[in-house]
C-alpha cells in the first residue's frame, strides 16, 4: 500500500483538482492522508466532502504550523509500505503512482522520481504525449556521491513531491519545522539512507506556482534563517573527510545557490531584513564562496554553465557588493 500525504493550507480553488487526480489513480491500493494546516477558507470542508465518498481518505485537522509540521503529521499517521507527497495546489497524472511503483519493483530502488511540469495558478497543463504510453527512459544511482553529483547538476531534484519512497527511509527522519526549503535541508539525510535512486523521464507531476506562494513573497527573516540552514547543512558535508568525493558537487551547488540572481535581488529589496543582517549574511556568503570556488570551478557542471554565470560566480567571490550592483543593472536592462 502507498500512503499519499497531502498538505493542505488555504487551497480552496485547487484542492478539488488535486484530490480528483489522486482518487482516480490507476494504482488504487492507497492510503490518502490529508493534513489540513488550519486553513481559514473552505479547504477543510472540501476535504471532508471527499472523505465521505472515498473510504481511503483520512483527514487530520491541526492548527497552522507550517509545511514541515504538516508532513511530519502525515508521516506519523502513515501505515503504508511506500510514501508519496503531494501539495494541495498541485495535481498528478492518472498513472503516476502505478508507473513509479512498477519502476521501483523493476529496479529494486529505494526512491523513484518522475519529472514535473510547472505552470501558473489554476490553469490545466495538457498531459505530455508519452505519459500513458509505457515508453520511458530512466537511470539508477547507487551511492551517495553520485546522487549528490546528479543533484548538483539538476538531473535529480530535492523536492519530495513527484517521488515514491520506501517507507523505511522515514522511520527516523522528519522535516525541520520553522524553515522554508525543507526538502533541500532534508535531502542529504534521505539519500544517505538510500541504496539506489531511479529517475524516470515521464512528466507526471503538475507543480502549480502561485503568485502568493512562499517563493513569490517578500524575503523575511525566516527566508534568511532557512538560507543559513541550507548553507550549514551542505557545508558540513563539504567539510566531512568521509565525503571527500562529494566536495566538488557540494561546492558547485553552494556557489550556484549563493550567486543566484533572483534570490539576491529579492534579498536586497527586502524591508523585513535589517541592513545589519544583510551585511552579516553577505560576509558569511563571501567566505563560503571563496572557500568553495576552486572546487566548484573544477566540477563538470560549472564547466557547462554559460559565461555570464561563471562571471557571476567569480564576481560574487570577489565582492558580493559589486556583484549586486552588476546584476541589478543587468536586471533593469533586461526588464526583469
Amino acid at each position: 500500500m502507498i500512503s499519499i500525504l497531502v498538505a493542505v493550507y488555504n487551497v480552496e480553488p485547487y484542492i478539488r483538482r488535486c484530490l480528483d487526480s489522486i482518487i482516480c489513480q490507476t494504482y488504487d491500493d492507497l492510503e490518502i492522508i490529508i493534513v489540513n494546516d488550519g486553513s481559514s477558507d473552505s479547504s477543510g470542508d472540501i476535504c471532508e466532502e471527499y472523505a465521505k465518498i472515498d473510504s481511503r481518505i483520512q483527514i487530520i485537522h491541526q492548527p497552522n504550523g507550517g509545511l514541515s509540521v504538516v508532513r511530519n503529521a502525515g508521516l506519523d499517521a502513515a501505515t503504508g509500505d511506500y510514501i508519496g507527497f503531494i501539495d494541495g495546489d498541485d495535481y498528478i497524472e492518472p498513472d503516476m503512482y502505478q508507473h513509479l511503483y512498477q519502476v521501483m519493483m523493476q529496479t529494486e530502488s529505494d526512491i523513484v522520481q518522475c519529472k514535473s511540469l510547472e505552470h501558473k495558478g489554476n490553469s490545466n497543463c495538457p498531459a505530455p504525449q508519452n505519459c500513458l504510453s509505457g515508453e520511458y527512459n530512466s537511470f539508477t544511482l547507487y551511492d551517495f556521491d553520485s546522487m549528490l553529483e546528479h543533484f548538483a547538476n539538476k538531473l535529480i531534484v530535492a523536492s519530495v513531491w513527484g517521488n515514491l519512497y520506501k517507507a523505511e527511509i522515514f522511520e527516523d527522519l522528519r522535516f525541520s519545522p520553522g524553515f522554508y526549503g525543507q526538502d533541500t535541508i532534508l535531502f542529504p539525510d534521505i539519500i544517505a539512507k538510500c541504496s539506489s535512486f531511479t529517475k524516470t523521464d515521464l512528466k507526471l507531476y503538475h507543480y502549480c506556482r502561485r503568485e502568493d506562494s512562499i517563493t513569490k513573497t517578500e524575503k523575511t527573516q525566516t527566508h534568511l534563517k532557512s538560507r543559513l540552514k541550507v548553507i550549514d547543512t551542505y557545508m558540513r558535508i563539504y567539510n566531512d573527510p568521509a565525503r571527500i568525493n562529494a566536495k566538488k558537487s557540494i561546492a558547485f551547488f553552494l556557489c550556484y545557490a549563493l550567486a543566484k540572481r533572483q534570490w539576491n535581488l529579492a534579498m536586497k529589496k527586502s524591508s523585513r531584513i535589517s541592513s545589519l543582517e544583510k551585511k552579516e549574511y553577505y560576509k558569511l556568503a563571501k567566505k563560503i564562496a571563496r572557500t568553495c570556488y576552486n572546487d566548484a570551478r573544477n566540477h563538470v557542471g560549472y564547466k557547462k554553465r554559460p559565461i555570464y554565470e561563471k562571471v557571476c560566480f567569480r564576481m560574487f567571490c570577489l565582492s558580493p557588493t559589486i556583484y549586486l550592483y552588476v546584476v541589478r543593472f543587468v536586471s533593469l536592462f533586461m526588464g526583469k
